[in-house]
């Protein structure tokens, strides 16, 4: 009882964090609780907040580490803080609360319409990837920090880097459950089989990774947290409206 009551717990909070129209998410945990985090926000002036991140480990432990990072990335993203400083202010939080052992590997990204611009920070996470709609690859964005709660304050750095998006650009995020993920053979996912999926010719790549990444893992465990994100981007004029989370009662 008392462990459907957690579930229950994580599985609202986590409800409260993912909702855009523009955002594709798979997200598979080796347990119940999941060690990977997805969060969404929206902020002050038609721009958009992401979060990914992969924990220390796998399982409620993990799950339980990032918890406070929730309601703190959600209140930043409204007041429209730069990722760097929300960067900054996830790192302070975590190292108050994480054991010397935990980290958070994770990217903060925030996409500005107006600007049409994407500002990202990212440590220890695997590279994201901008196509450019139809599975061309754009761009591919390395993480130049250390994870979250690996860095003290005073070490902490802030850089981020700032990229043009066009309409219909398309943003990966995946932790390394995907190019870690082993065959019957031992043999792992890897990095490059994922980059010869952006063919140039593929408007669905979301499902067709995971499709790739089932086929290769087929009859085998899944050792770790899985996620997988893909936003569209869309200018300002293409914009849907974005409706205000529900509130429950």
């Amino acid at each position: 009882n008392e462990h459907r009551v957690v579930e229950s717990i994580f599985t609202n909070q986590f409800k409260k964090q993912i909702n855009h129209p523009h955002l594709k998410y798979h997200m598979s945990p080796v347990s119940v609780f999941n060690g990977d985090v997805l969060l969404a926000a929206n902020g002050p002036a038609d721009n958009t907040y992401l979060l990914i991140g992969d924990a220390t480990g796998h399982g409620l432990a993990a799950a339980v580490g990032v918890i406070p990072i929730y309601s703190a990335f959600r209140t930043m993203a409204s007041k429209g803080l730069t990722v760097g400083t929300i960067a900054a202010e996830l790192n302070k939080s975590l190292l108050q609360i994480l054991p010397d052992h935990m980290m958070l590997a994770a990217a903060v990204l925030e996409i500005n319409t107006h600007t049409n611009q994407l500002f990202v920070w990212s440590g220890g996470i695997p590279n994201l990837i901008i196509d450019n709609g139809q599975g061309r690859i754009k761009t591919i964005i390395p993480s130049f920090h250390p994870p979250l709660a690996a860095t003290s304050e005073a070490e902490f750095l802030q850089n981020i880097e700032i990229y043009e998006l066009v309409e219909n650009d398309r943003i990966y995020l995946f932790t390394d459950g995907i190019e870690e993920a082993n065959n019957q053979e031992g043999e792992m996912f890897g990095e490059q089989r994922l980059l010869d999926l952006f063919d140039g010719e593929s408007e669905d790549l979301f499902e067709k990774i995971l499709s790739s990444l089932k086929n290769f893992t087929r009859n085998t465990c899944q050792d770790d947290d899985i996620t997988l994100v893909e936003f569209s981007y869309h200018g300002l004029a293409n914009q849907e409206p974005v409706k205000p989370p529900r509130a429950d009662h």
